[in-house]
C-alpha cells in the first residue's frame, strides 16, 4: 500500500500510558481551557480500540483532577446505532423516558439532548466508578472476527467546569466562562463484507448502520479539515446533520462555531498477517483525515479586539471602562470572572488599546486554529 501520514505511530510494545501523554493529555489542557477536545478511535473489529480508550480513559481522570481546583465534572455516557440511541448510565430506578435519547437543534443553532443524564463526579474515584459503569453496559456480540465485538459507538461526553465551579452558585455560574468538553468515542469495529458472510440478519443489518455511520463521520471531518484552510469556510459543505453522531458533534464540525476545537483519530490495526488488507484499508480511510490541517502557508493573525479571545480579567476591564452604574457590574460579577478565568494566560492574550467598543475595530467572529 502507499505510505500513509500520521502525527504519531505506537507499535504494539507501547503502553496506553504514551498513547495517553501524545494524545490525550494536550485535549485534556484544551478542556480545561474552556475549549472542546474530541478523539475517535477507529479501526477493525477485534483491533484494540477499546483497549485504547480504556487506557486514553483511565488517564484522563487522572489529570482532571490532578490540580485540585475545585472544577464542577460532570460525565454522560451513550452508545449510538444509527437513529437509536441508548443511555448508558441511566438510573435503573427511573423508568425510561418515553421515546428515549433524542438528538436535534434549537432556535439559536445548539444541540440539545434530550433525556440523556449527567452524573457529578466530585473526585477522581467516582469519575472512574461511572466509567467502569458505563463501559460495563456497552452492547456487544460475537462475530466471526471477535467474540465481545461493540456493536455501537460509546460515547463518553465529560464537561469540565472553570476552577471554583464545584463551590460557585447558580447566579455567578451564569457570568463564568464557558465549561470545557471532552468527547471520547469508541467507534464500533469496521467489518468487511468477507468477515460478515455467516452473520445473522440482525448482524448484518448492524453492520450496515456501522459502515453508514464511519463514512459520514469520515466525510463530516475531510469536510470540516478543508473548511479550516483561510477562505475555504463558505465553500465547503460539512454534512453534519446527516447523522446523530455527527450532530452531537455540531461544535467540532460547523464552522460558524466561534468555540476552540481539536480533534483526534486515533487508528487502531491489527498485527496479524491475515488482517492486512483490513488494515490497509483502516489506514487509508484515517490518513486523509489529517491532508489540510497544516497545509495552509498563511499566517493567521489574532485580533486583541476580539471578545472571544479575552480572558477573565480582560473582560473585567471592559466592562468597567462601559458601565457607569454599580448595579450593572457588581464586585461578585468581576470577583467570578477573575477566580474561574481558565482561557489561557494573560500575557499571551494581553489586549492592550481595547476599544469601548469590542466590535468597533471589527473584531468578527471568533478565532481559527
Amino acid at each position: 500500500p502507499a505510505p500513509s501520514a500520521f502525527d504519531f505511530a505506537f507499535g504494539e510494545a507501547e503502553s496506553n500510558e504514551a498513547v495517553f501523554e501524545a494524545v490525550g493529555r494536550p485535549l485534556v489542557r484544551r478542556a480545561l481551557a474552556g475549549q472542546v477536545g474530541v478523539c475517535f478511535a477507529y479501526g477493525q473489529t477485534g483491533s484494540g480500540k477499546t483497549h485504547t480508550i480504556n487506557g486514553l480513559m483511565d488517564g484522563l481522570v487522572g489529570q482532571l483532577y490532578e490540580a485540585d481546583d475545585r472544577r464542577a465534572i460532570s460525565m454522560q455516557y451513550m452508545e449510538c446505532l444509527g437513529a437509536n440511541l441508548h443511555d448508558c448510565l441511566a438510573p435503573s430506578s427511573v423508568p425510561a423516558p418515553k421515546g428515549g435519547v433524542a438528538i436535534g437543534e434549537g432556535l439559536d443553532g445548539r444541540v440539545i439532548v434530550k433525556n440523556l443524564s449527567s452524573h457529578k463526579a466530585v473526585d477522581a474515584t467516582a469519575l472512574q466508578r461511572l466509567v467502569a459503569k458505563a463501559q460495563g453496559l456497552r452492547s456487544t456480540a460475537a462475530t466471526e472476527r471477535n467474540d465481545e465485538s461493540s456493536r455501537s459507538h460509546g460515547v463518553a461526553i465529560i464537561t469540565i467546569g472553570q476552577p471554583g465551579s464545584l463551590d460557585a452558585d447558580a447566579s455567578s455560574a451564569a457570568y463564568s466562562p464557558a465549561d470545557g468538553t471532552l468527547y471520547v468515542i469508541d467507534l464500533a469495529g469496521s467489518e468487511r463484507a468477507a468477515d460478515s458472510k455467516g452473520h445473522s440478519k440482525e448482524r448484518m443489518d448492524e453492520t450496515k448502520q456501522i459502515n453508514l455511520s464511519l463514512m459520514a463521520l469520515k466525510e463530516c471531518i475531510r469536510a470540516r479539515t478543508l473548511a479550516s484552510a483561510p477562505g475555504a469556510g463558505k465553500t465547503v459543505h460539512v454534512p453534519f446533520r446527516r447523522n446523530k453522531l455527527t450532530m452531537l458533534l455540531k461544535d467540532v464540525f460547523d464552522y460558524s462555531c466561534s468555540r476552540l476545537c481539536a480533534t483526534v483519530v486515533i487508528a487502531a490495526v491489527s498485527p496479524l498477517a491475515r488482517d492486512a488488507a483490513h488494515s490497509a484499508n483502516t489506514l487509508k480511510y484515517a490518513a486523509p483525515l489529517r491532508v489540510a490541517a497544516s497545509s495552509s502557508r498563511v499566517k493567521l493573525e489574532r485580533d486583541p479586539a476580539d471578545p472571544a479571545l479575552w480572558d477573565g480579567p480582560q473582560l473585567v476591564e471592559w466592562l468597567q471602562g462601559v458601565c457607569t452604574c454599580a448595579d450593572v457590574a457588581p464586585d461578585g460579577y468581576a470577583a467570578s470572572l477573575q477566580r474561574s478565568s481558565g482561557f489561557g494566560d494573560a500575557s499571551e492574550n494581553a489586549a492592550p488599546n481595547v476599544p469601548a467598543d469590542p466590535y468597533a475595530a471589527g473584531g468578527g467572529a471568533g478565532a481559527s486554529e
